[in-house]
């Protein structure tokens, strides 16, 4: 969910919260960039705030 000017707030299933954030300027990019957070657990949601000024960037979740 965009929060404005390039500020993130992004959300996903607590189940997962213990996964590494990463992000990239390609979706088939070979290499990920690590996002450094830990996320906030509240109930079944984990989620993050992040900043980002790119025109696109693309994250997954990657099991540690």
């Amino acid at each position: 969910t965009s929060t404005g000017n390039g500020h993130w707030h992004l959300s996903w299933s607590a189940t997962f919260a213990d996964w590494i954030l990463e992000s990239s300027q390609m979706v088939k990019s070979m290499s990920w960039t690590n996002r450094g957070v830990v996320p906030v657990v509240s109930g079944s949601t984990a989620s993050v705030d992040i900043t980002d000024s790119a025109p696109y960037t693309f994250y997954r979740l990657r099991k540690p």
